[in-house]
């Protein structure tokens, strides 16, 4: 992937995500600490579109830490195939977020 290719944007929401899986020692970037990123945005476009939909982006940052934070949450496990959200189904409105 072409990283000069994607908006600014976009950069800044991917070098966000590194940050945060580093600060939290896992071992890869998942689907949590892209959409905590994206969600820290200001004018970023994820806020919108939630919004839109009717989801709130301060409680679904909130359910995401809680996510990241599990130690038992497969982002804990280096080496698990897959990284990122695990559950089906959350408080918002029945609908999946990943």
């Amino acid at each position: 992937m072409n990283l000069n290719r994607l908006t600014h944007k976009s950069q800044e929401g991917l070098q966000a995500a590194q940050e945060m899986a580093s600060s939290r020692a896992h071992p890869e970037v998942g689907t949590i600490h892209l959409l905590m990123a994206f969600l820290e945005q200001e004018q970023g476009v994820l806020p919108r579109i939630l919004t839109r939909l009717g989801v709130s982006s301060q409680v679904l940052q909130q359910e995401l830490e809680k996510q990241a934070s599990r130690k038992g949450h497969p982002l804990w496990r280096a080496g698990h195939a897959a990284y990122g959200c695990r559950s089906p189904r959350t408080p918002f409105q029945g609908r999946s977020i990943c």
